[in-house]
């Protein structure tokens, strides 16, 4: 999670923001420092910079005892560890997905993803914000609400503060880190998830979940299908934005360096 007044106290009057976080200690938090100081010569360095981009490595960091994974991905690697990943416990689920996320724009393969495992039996639940600070975050799930409610899987936006999560809890499995199920976090943005598979920490993080639902407005397909003209117009230009020019400028700006 971030490091920020937004965190500790609000801003302007406005509550805290909800975000959730893993704590890491042990052997695994070495694993972390190694992941840390990559980046942190990958910033510092050029030369290094260039290097790393040569290897286009595939970051996938197992530690000690084999229910942790802490996954890395970035512009420069092509295996996109991180969005398969998500989609993998997505796939696998048998009983319920819980997903909690601050931004949420996904490519189409984690929808179809979704949509499956909603004819397999599987209970899906989406958790987006209410309040957000990127408005355009917002009108592009917006249009993307009918794609899933359609497919049966239930919508809440979380309405007591701004919620930055980025959480997704599928039967014993969680990821936590601080990639959102959008385009940005799959394609260009530096992102580091820890992959977890316990049983009772997921359900703590589930019966967490299920406390923030209780601060949450229910989003149905009858009330989303009845939105203005102007608003479907504002949710097709904000995904064009963030999905399409967005990740188009990203790249280019990335080649750059």
């Amino acid at each position: 999670m971030n490091i920020a007044d937004a965190y500790y106290r609000g801003e302007r009057g406005a509550l805290p923001w909800r975000d959730n976080a893993l704590e890491i200690e042990g052997s695994e938090a070495a694993v972390l420092r190694r992941s840390f100081l990559r980046m942190w010569y990958k910033a510092s360095s050029p030369l290094r910079r260039k290097v790393l981009r040569l290897r286009r490595s595939r970051r996938i960091i197992d530690a000690a005892g084999g229910s942790v994974r802490f996954l890395e991905s970035g512009p420069e690697n092509p295996m996109l560890p991180v969005r398969r990943a998500y989609r993998t416990i997505v796939k696998r689920a048998a009983r319920n997905i819980d997903l909690a996320m601050g931004y949420f724009y996904p490519n189409g393969g984690m929808l179809r993803a979704l949509k499956r495992a909603v004819r397999r039996g599987v209970r899906v639940r989406l958790m987006v914000p209410l309040h957000t600070d990127v408005p355009a975050s917002r009108w592009a799930a917006w249009g993307l609400y009918g794609r899933v409610l359609r497919a049966g899987v239930e919508v809440w936006e979380y309405a007591a503060t701004m919620m930055h999560s980025k959480l997704a809890i599928a039967d014993d499995t969680l990821i936590a880190g601080s990639a959102n199920l959008d385009i940005r976090s799959g394609r260009i943005n530096y992102e580091l998830v820890a992959m977890v598979t316990d049983g009772s920490l997921a359900a703590q993080a589930r019966a967490d979940f299920e406390e923030d639902l209780k601060q949450s407005v229910p989003i149905t397909l009858s009330a989303w299908q009845k939105r203005p003209f102007l608003q479907k117009v504002k949710e097709w230009i904000s995904y064009c934005l963030l999905a399409r020019f967005d990740v188009f400028l990203a790249r280019r700006e990335i080649r750059k360096i």
